[in-house]
C-alpha cells in the first residue's frame, strides 16, 4: 500500500513539475491567412491513381461505411488552391502550367476520441518536371458519429489551405511566379 501511495505521489509531483495537467485539450493551430488576391500563376494538380481512386472503410461497433476519399481529395484541393493561385486545374485538363503539384492525402478516423486526422503532402515541380520542394500539412477536426460528409471535407479543406499557403509563400516554388 505504501508503494502504491508513493508512486501516486511521485506521478502527481511530476505532473505538477511540468506545470501542465496530464489531460489537455489539443493545441490550437495557427490561423490560416488567405491572400487578398491569388498569385497570377497556373497550377496543374496531379493526383496519383492510388489516391484518386481511394475508398476508405470505417467501422465502429455497429456502424460501418465506405466513403470515396479520393473524390473528396480532388474536390477540396482544387477549391483550396484556387484561393491562392489564379488558375488551378487537374493535370489532365491543363497539360501546360507554370507549376505542377503532385498531391497525396491520408485521413484517419479515431472513433473513440471522435476525431478525424488528415495529413496532406504536395510536391512542387517545374513545367519541365524538376522537383523544387516538398510540403506537408495536417489538420484535426472533431467528427460527430460518422456524419462524415461535412466534417471530413472541412478537415481536408483546412489541411489543403495550409498547404496552399505554404506553396504561395515558398520562394522556390512560387517566388518566380510573383511577377
Amino acid at each position: 500500500m505504501k508503494k502504491f501511495l508513493a508512486s501516486l505521489v511521485a506521478i502527481s509531483a511530476l505532473a505538477g513539475c511540468a506545470g501542465q495537467s496530464l489531460f489537455q485539450p489539443p493545441r490550437q493551430a495557427e490561423p490560416i491567412v488567405l491572400p487578398d488576391s491569388p498569385l497570377p500563376a497556373s497550377i496543374a494538380i496531379y493526383i496519383p491513381p492510388d489516391i484518386a481512386e481511394k475508398s476508405t472503410h470505417f467501422a465502429y461497433r455497429y456502424y460501418t461505411f465506405w466513403f470515396p476519399e479520393g473524390e473528396l481529395i480532388e474536390r477540396t484541393v482544387l477549391r483550396a488552391f484556387s484561393q491562392y493561385f489564379a488558375k488551378v486545374a487537374l493535370r489532365e485538363l491543363m497539360p501546360q502550367a507554370d507549376r505542377a503539384v503532385k498531391i497525396r492525402g491520408f485521413g484517419v478516423m479515431n472513433p473513440l476520441l471522435g476525431s478525424f486526422y488528415v495529413d496532406v503532402i504536395a510536391e512542387c515541380y517545374t513545367s519541365e518536371g524538376e522537383l523544387l520542394e516538398t510540403f506537408k500539412a495536417s489538420h484535426v477536426e472533431d467528427a460527430d458519429y460518422f456524419y462524415y460528409t461535412p466534417t471530413f471535407e472541412y478537415t481536408y479543406l483546412k489541411a489543403f489551405q495550409r498547404l496552399g499557403s505554404q506553396l504561395a509563400k515558398s520562394e522556390k516554388c512560387a517566388g518566380a511566379l510573383r511577377a
